[in-house]
């Protein structure tokens, strides 16, 4: 009949109609999260900024005795196992600290016969405390530095040669935490009011090691007024310098400006360990062991001129290339 095709096609167009509101009806449910469908992602976290890996130095600052290495060495030995317990990864130590620089009162100062020697010194031959490398400071650091998983920069009056071709040099040793010598540095510029009577000028060139922080690089006092343009090129993150400074005037300027203007010029982080006396004396350079960061931050300086004490600091690592 024709009434029951009508409703036939009625019933077609509604139930069509009604498919079709279903759809979009529950496609509204999928986009509006209420209706049932794949479960939804997981919303991403946001990716944490990177955090620079930051590493402990430490400058020890110490007050020598003239001509006393094996006292100067236990000492030494203590106040390394002190900054590695302060967490310590890189420990700097002053200029010929083994040994000693000058006398405390600066009377005494090494000669080497037939050198030239300022008349306000007595002189002393540096026989009796230099050392080959390797040697025994440089084995006994090299054992501690393995013990305590540390770098140790170790300085000492170095021997080379025999007889009459023996020569001295005012040295630093690099030690790594697996006690290997990584770092072999003979002073370049020895300071000629004092160092005159004794030392070689440095047949090793400039000194650049690759460490896990960052590359360092290595200078011993009067050497910072002429090495920093040659490290340049080598782009170290770290200068391990020590120093014996020398001098009759306050050298709060030095350490305070002038070292920081450095780190500036050249980018990179000093790590200084200068000497120290025990009781006040008329010249004027001990103290002031420093870490500056590169862009001039003096981020920690010592606040003690005499004796011994230890300056820590932590510093970005250079980034990974």
């Amino acid at each position: 009949m024709r009434t029951c095709g009508r409703w036939r096609g009625v019933r077609l167009v509604v139930a069509t109609l009604l498919l079709l509101g279903y759809v979009g009806w529950g496609g509204f449910l999928v986009r509006s999260g209420w209706g049932l469908a794949e479960p939804a992602m997981e919303p991403q976290q946001p990716v944490p900024e990177p955090v620079d890996r930051v590493v402990r130095v430490a400058s020890i600052q110490y007050a020598p005795v003239f001509a006393k290495p094996q006292q100067n060495r236990v000492a030494l030995i203590e106040l390394v196992r002190k900054a590695a317990l302060g967490g310590a990864k890189i420990i700097v130590m002053p200029e010929t600290a083994i040994p000693g620089y000058l006398s405390a009162n600066h009377r005494v100062n090494w000669q080497v016969e037939g050198r030239p020697l300022d008349p306000a010194y007595s002189g002393r031959s540096p026989v009796e405390v230099a050392e080959t490398v390797p040697g025994e400071s440089s084995e006994a650091f090299g054992a501690l530095a393995r013990e305590l998983k540390v770098y140790v920069a170790m300085t000492l009056i170095e021997k080379s040669g025999e007889g009459d071709e023996v020569r001295y040099f005012n040295t630093m040793c690099l030690l790594s935490p697996t006690g290997e010598l990584v770092g072999h540095y003979r002073k370049l510029h020895p300071y000629p009011p004092t160092e005159k009577s004794w030392a070689t000028p440095g047949d090793r060139g400039v000194q650049v090691v690759e460490t896990e922080y960052g590359k360092v690089a290595m200078a011993i006092c009067y050497d910072i007024h002429f090495v920093l343009d040659e490290y340049d090129q080598h782009e170290p993150w770290a200068l391990l310098f020590s120093s014996s400074w020398v001098s009759d005037e306050y050298p709060a300027d030095w350490f305070w400006q002038e070292m920081p203007e450095k780190a500036v010029k050249h980018h990179l982080n000093v790590i200084g360990a200068n000497w120290s006396s025990e009781k006040p004396q008329s010249w004027r350079g001990y103290g002031f062991s420093e870490i500056i960061r590169w862009d001039g931050e003096v981020l920690a300086c010592t606040h003690r001129l005499l004796g011994s004490d230890i300056v820590y600091a932590d510093l970005p690592c250079a980034p990974v290339k």
